[in-house]
């Protein structure tokens, strides 16, 4: 017997004592644990009912992103906001017409020199010019966006003043006058478009036409005669409201800009006092005080068209008395007039504001007298005002309420609701001297 056949016939043997080899020990550690643990069911492998051949097999999609789209939608978007900043940012403010009903805004006036601007509802005061010189008279631009007022020239003898104009917080200033005008502007008026500012010399020798940026120069448009309050007419300004004094008589006129023709409202009206004249807010009338030839001893109102006819005398009360001072409401509705009476002493007294409707006629009065604020809200310079202080007063431009300043000596402006007269009292302490006679209050865009 050979050695391979040997070895064939123990092969099995060895092999079988391999597989039988030894066990290890923690075999029975295993078995308990499998025992214990629950098996994961067959169903939960994907493999079981999801072709993963195929899966595994298919490749991935991933999809590209856009840049070059996503870079352009984004430079839209930016250009989007940049053109919405730049329309805001550029956008004109509204502004108000420059006749009519307007929405109130502040109310301008004048205390030791300087000029303020106070919030008629909340009473808030903003400083606006704090200098040595004595500014006065401070008017606001139709269209709310500007003050002008007088400023005298220091060390100027005899005295000088500049016309100046500024943003109503202050800021801006320009001087509107290329050179002082002697003795100062008897009166500052804005032309509606808020361009130009109106001057009339002290002694009504001249009116003027200054550009309110001061960069043009100035244009003399009467050598005879003066510029009424609110002078340019409605609703384009074309016409100036004028007057002249000849001797013991006074007459009224509308001034064309365009032309120089004149058209005369009121001829050689009694006495030397030139009396007070304004537009109705749609230029269509003019109201104007008078002495009438039935009543010598005293002044009314009339109304007149703005061709020169229909004059038509007020009726507002009986007796002796002076009706000065008319104002037409913002609506045109309501004429507002200082009253005077005289008493059977002779003396004059003043009333309350008068308040003539333009429906029916009728006259009622408004608010106090300057002497019923005065001893309510007394001040140290009140002994300089005499019982006959009447107002200086003009409309709000929502033509709901009258501003009412002391026109002897310092003292409180008031406030008065022109439907039921109530009345309140601003808290500064105004100086008569340089009040505003013209747009004192603000007006804005409704």
């Amino acid at each position: 017997m050979t050695t391979e056949s040997r070895f064939d016939r123990q092969l099995p043997a060895i092999l079988e004592d391999l597989y039988l080899g030894p066990s290890p020990g923690y075999r029975d550690e295993v078995l308990a644990t499998a025992t214990r643990s629950r098996q994961r069911p067959a169903w939960t492998f994907p493999g079981r009912w999801l072709p993963m051949a195929d899966i595994a097999d298919r490749p991935a999609f991933v999809p590209r992103i856009p840049w070059r789209t996503v870079g352009v939608a984004v430079l839209i978007v930016a250009l989007l906001f940049a053109a919405v900043a730049i329309y805001v940012g550029t956008r004109p403010t509204r502004l108000p017409p420059p006749f009519g009903v307007a929405r109130n805004g502040q109310v301008a006036y004048t205390a030791h020199g300087d000029i303020y601007v106070a919030d008629a509802a909340s009473g808030g005061v903003t400083r606006v010019t704090d200098t040595p010189a004595l500014d006065a008279e401070p008017v606001f631009a139709p269209n709310g966006t500007r003050l002008a007022f007088r400023r005298p020239v220091e060390g100027s003898v005899p005295l000088a003043e500049d016309i100046v104009t500024v943003k109503p917080d202050g800021s801006d200033p320009v001087v509107v006058t290329a050179s002082p005008i002697p003795g100062g502007p008897k009166r500052l008026e804005w032309s509606p478009d808020s361009n130009s500012i109106l001057a009339t010399e002290q002694n009504d020798a001249a009116v003027w036409l200054f550009d309110a940026s001061g960069k043009r120069p100035v244009q003399t448009i009467l050598t005879d005669g003066f510029a009424y309050v609110r002078p340019f007419r409605p609703p384009n300004g074309a016409a100036l409201l004028i007057g002249r004094v000849r001797g013991a008589t006074h007459s009224i006129l509308s001034y064309d800009l365009a032309t120089g023709l004149e058209t005369m409202l009121a001829a050689d009206l009694p006495g030397d006092d030139s009396g007070a004249a304004r537009w109705s807010p749609d230029g269509s009338r003019v109201v104007y005080n008078a002495t009438p030839t039935d009543e010598p001893d005293s002044s009314r109102l009339f109304t007149v068209r703005a061709d020169g006819s229909e004059t038509r005398k007020l009726a507002t009360a009986p007796g002796i008395g002076s009706d000065l001072d008319p104002a037409w409401s913002p609506d045109g509705m309501q004429i507002a007039f200082n009253r005077y009476q005289q008493a059977l002493d002779l003396s004059w007294d003043v009333r309350p504001i008068g308040i003539y409707s333009m429906v029916d006629g009728m006259v009622r009065s408004v608010g106090p007298r300057p002497r019923d604020v005065r001893m309510r809200y007394p001040e140290a310079g009140d002994t300089a005002a005499t019982r006959g202080e009447g107002f200086f007063f003009d409309w709000s431009p929502d033509g709901r309420f009258l501003i009412a300043y002391p026109s002897e000596a310092v003292g409180h402006a008031i406030v008065i609701d022109v439907a039921d007269g109530t009345w309140r009292a601003l808290d500064p302490v105004i100086d008569p001297v340089g009040f505003p006679q013209s747009q004192g209050w603000q007006r804005l865009a409704p």
